[in-house]
Formats: structure tokens, C-alpha cells, sequence
């Protein structure tokens, strides 16, 4: 990261909180995976006085929502 600051949401069914520590403990619900909900709390966790940028790790494989169309509403 640099000297840029990051934070990381977990997300399973439902997103887990955003932690600045990445070996942070956060629960997540594997029963599901919904990607546009982590993406839609990543982006409410940016503030304003920065460039937005989220990186998104996944396999891919979402159960709800639909990540895309979220991602391409930023």
C-alpha cells in the first residue's frame, strides 16, 4: 500500500465491518456471498477527500446481488 491508506471488508452473505488491520478477526457469514454489498460498503467508507479506489478479491462465484452492476454504478 505504500503511503496510501486501505481498509478491508470481509464479505460472506452479508459484509462483514471495515478494518484497517487486514489480520483483523471479523466474522463473516460463508453461507452466501454478495459482492454488491461489500462493494456498496467499501464505497460508503471512502471519504470524500480521497481518490475512491476498491479492489475487489473473489472467486467470482456470487450468490446474491449483482456485484457488476454495482460496481458499475461507482
Amino acid at each position: 500500500a505504500g503511503a496510501n491508506k486501505v481498509a478491508f471488508v470481509r464479505c460472506g452473505a452479508e459484509p462483514g465491518a471495515v478494518v484497517k488491520d487486514r489480520a483483523a478477526t471479523v466474522v463473516a457469514n460463508k453461507q452466501g456471498t454478495n459482492v454488491a454489498a461489500a462493494l456498496e460498503v467499501a464505497r460508503a467508507a471512502i471519504p470524500p477527500s480521497h481518490v475512491p479506489r476498491i479492489v475487489l478479491l473473489s472467486d467470482g462465484n456470487q450468490t446474491a446481488g449483482d456485484g457488476l452492476r454495482t460496481a458499475l454504478r461507482g
